[in-house]
């Protein structure tokens, strides 16, 4: 593999992270109808009740609904975190300095998109778990007849993290010969400027220090205890 400092970002570089972005374009868009539909659930809910049971049933099931709203806002923290690895992609077809990183930044956007993955699909499970908690509540409703087809793209953005952390982990070629902490002060800083959000930088911090010796599973272990450490009242995304 080429010196970190003289790789050159090539045609087919560049093609394939326009591809990987349109990709990841598709999934912020169809994530965004699953959760839309989910969310318009909730409003009909609430809508197909009366005054006197909107009380009684509220009063029940005021701490699922809860909850479902809360994950129902991670679409908001998905659609960055997709858009920041987007926007790296392309600071690299334009940016003299992270020219130099391009495996770098691929060997990192494989963690990220791994741990984008997992999150969301933790969102997922939660609102479907908290949905039919809710029907078992009020089984008569018609908000709910359709339950089963909760999250119908779930499939499909899965399919779209696992193609991208294949290619990527193709273009970067053999993560073992990444060199141990390439960046300086100032590159450093640079490269933080890229992600703003505490779970990304969670991610970059391990990753950083932890190439090219670190694997997934540790990354796994370090990235949910850093979660939970972190303050509730911190902008995680």
């Amino acid at each position: 593999m080429e010196d970190m400092n003289t790789t050159t970002l090539n045609v087919s570089h560049k093609e394939m992270m326009e591809n990987i972005n349109m990709d990841l374009q598709e999934a912020i868009e169809i994530t965004a109808l699953d959760f839309k539909e989910v969310n318009d659930t909730i409003k009909d809910y609430y809508n197909s009740l009366d005054s006197q049971a909107r009380h009684v049933r509220h009063t029940v099931i005021e701490d699922y609904l809860q909850s479902m709203v809360i994950n129902l806002q991670h679409h908001d923290i998905f659609r960055q975190r997709v858009e920041h690895v987007v926007l790296v992609h392309q600071k690299l077809t334009t940016d003299e300095w992270l020219v130099n990183f391009v495996e770098f930044v691929f060997h990192l956007h494989i963690f990220q998109a791994m741990t984008i993955e997992l999150d969301l699909l933790k969102v997922i499970s939660s609102v479907a778990d908290t949905l039919n908690q809710v029907h078992k509540v009020s089984p008569e409703s018609r908000s709910f007849r359709h339950l089963e087809n909760c999250f119908p793209q779930t499939t499909r953005i899965k399919e779209i993290i696992k193609k991208t952390v294949s290619v990527l982990h193709a273009a970067g070629g053999n993560i073992k010969q990444l060199p141990v902490s390439p960046l300086t002060v100032n590159q450093l800083t640079q490269i933080y400027s890229l992600y703003t959000m505490a779970s990304e930088r969670v991610v970059l911090d391990w990753f950083i220090h932890s190439i090219p010796s670190g694997s997934w599973e540790e990354l796994l272990l370090h990235y949910q205890e850093e979660l939970n450490n972190l303050d509730t009242d911190t902008e995680l995304f």
